[in-house]
C-alpha cells in the first residue's frame, strides 16, 4: 500500500463524521454517529513523520476497525464514502443504530397497570 500523507488522512477523518480533540501527544478523532460519539477514535501523531507507511498505516486501519488496507486507502481517497463507513460499522456491529427503525414493529411489549390508590369511604 502507498504511504498516506498525516494530512489527507485528518482531511479524510473530518469530512467524513470524525470530529477532533486535542490531546498532549496526538490529536484524537473520534467518530459520531446520530450526533452520538461513538467509541471509535483514531490518534494522528503531531510528530515530525508527515506520512503513514506499513505499521502505522495497519494502526489506523484497525483504530477504524475496517477490514483491510485497501478500504483505508478508499476512505482517504474519498471513494468509501461516510455513507458506506456507517453500513461497514453497522454491519459488523461495532455501532448500532441509536434511532429506532419505524417500521420494524415492537414485539413483547410489556404494559403494566398503574396502581391507583382508592379513595377512603366516607361513612
Amino acid at each position: 500500500m502507498k504511504p498516506i500523507k498525516a494530512k489527507d488522512l485528518e482531511n479524510a477523518l473530518l469530512k467524513k463524521g470524525f470530529q477532533k480533540q486535542e490531546g498532549s501527544n496526538h490529536a484524537q478523532y473520534f467518530f459520531y454517529y446520530q450526533n452520538k460519539k461513538t467509541s471509535i477514535r483514531v490518534s494522528v501523531s503531531r510528530g515530525s513523520k508527515s506520512t503513514y507507511g506499513g505499521y502505522l498505516i495497519n494502526c489506523v486501519r484497525k483504530q477504524m476497525n475496517l477490514d483491510d488496507n485497501q478500504q483505508l486507502e478508499s476512505f482517504v481517497d474519498c471513494t468509501f464514502s461516510e455513507q458506506s463507513y456507517c453500513d461497514h460499522l453497522l454491519a459488523t456491529k461495532k455501532i448500532m443504530p441509536l434511532i429506532p427503525n419505524p417500521k420494524v414493529p415492537i414485539v413483547n411489549e410489556i404494559v403494566l397497570p398503574v396502581a391507583t390508590k382508592q379513595p377512603d369511604s366516607v361513612a
